[in-house]
C-alpha cells in the first residue's frame, strides 16, 4: 500500500487513482483471504486424514500383534506392537518439528517485509 501522501499525489496527476488504488488493494485482500482460507481448510482436511490413517495403520498392528500371540509368537507380537508405537510416535514428533520451522520460516519472512521507516 503506498504511502498517504504518494496515494494524494497519484490522485493529482490522475483523478480516481486513490480510488483506484484503494479498490485494488480491498480486492486483493479479499483474494487472499479466500486463498489463506482454502489453505487453511485443506491443511485440517490433511491433518484429519492423516490422523485416520494413523489410526488404522495402529489398530491393524495391533490386530496383527493380537493375532501373532494367538498363534504363539510372543516376541514378534511384542516386536510388531512396539514398531508401530514407535513409528506413531516418529512421525508425531518429525510432525511438529515441521510445523514448528514452517512457522519459524514464516516469522522471519513477516520481519523482513516490515516497513523500515518512510
Amino acid at each position: 500500500m503506498p504511502h498517504p501522501e504518494d496515494i494524494a499525489r497519484y490522485d493529482e496527476v490522475y483523478p480516481g487513482a486513490a480510488k483506484i488504488i484503494f479498490t485494488t488493494f480491498s480486492e486483493q485482500t479479499k483474494h487472499r483471504m479466500t486463498l489463506e482460507k482454502a489453505v487453511v481448510q485443506s491443511n485440517i482436511f490433511m491433518e484429519k486424514a492423516g490422523l485416520a490413517c494413523g489410526f488404522l495403520f495402529l489398530m491393524g498392528a495391533l490386530l496383527l500383534a493380537a493375532f501373532a500371540i494367538a498363534h504363539g509368537q510372543a516376541a514378534a507380537s511384542v516386536l510388531i506392537a512396539c514398531g508401530a508405537a514407535a513409528s506413531g510416535v516418529g512421525a508425531f514428533v518429525w510432525g511438529r518439528s515441521k510445523q514448528q520451522h514452517e512457522r519459524q520460516v514464516k516469522m522471519e519472512d513477516a520481519r523482513a517485509r516490515l516497513p523500515q521507516g518512510r
